[in-house]
């Protein structure tokens, strides 16, 4: 076999089966609504990273996080303030912050962040997102939604807390 037939059959081979994979990870529309069905009744998610902007946060380790349901205080966590930042983030006033506990669409949480009234996050709502790649369709189930006080936040994968002015 010479090297001319040789490319043909390597690039031969590569189409096909970068083909092959696109067309088998395409999702029926009974798939969706099925993974639709138990996006809708996830309640937990993930919070990480939360972002923090316009703060000064030199000295703080953590930020005391208030999670209440029906105004009830039912549990107290930190996020843990990221300490290596680029320079683009120490610029910008930027943190990041991360939690190791999940939480819950249905409940409220109030971010205790050094001398300020505390920044509430409620409504919340968990979405389902497309995650389209090069080898096929793919969903997401995320906390997209969600109010910070009274700014509204849509189509959001990361939490953002924002300085009040």
């Amino acid at each position: 076999m010479t090297l001319k037939y040789f490319k043909y059959l390597l690039f031969t081979i590569a189409f096909i089966s970068i083909k092959g994979c696109w067309l088998s990870n395409d999702w029926t529309e009974e798939e969706r609504q099925a993974f639709r069905e138990k996006c809708n009744k996830q309640k937990e998610f993930s919070p990480n990273p939360i972002i923090f902007s316009g703060f000064d946060l030199n000295g703080t380790d953590s930020i005391l996080v208030i999670e209440k349901n029906n105004f009830k205080a039912i549990d107290t966590l930190n996020i843990y303030i990221e300490k290596n930042r680029n320079k683009w983030d120490i610029e910008n006033g930027k943190y990041s912050g991360t939690s190791t506990k999940d939480f819950n669409v249905d409940n409220k949480y109030e971010f205790h962040i050094k001398n300020e009234t505390p920044y509430i996050l409620d409504s919340m709502e968990i979405v389902m997102w497309p995650q389209f790649t090069m080898g096929g369709e793919g969903w997401g189930c995320v906390m997209g939604n969600y109010y910070v006080d009274t700014n509204k936040f849509e189509h959001t994968g990361n939490i953002y807390i924002d300085k009040r002015p």
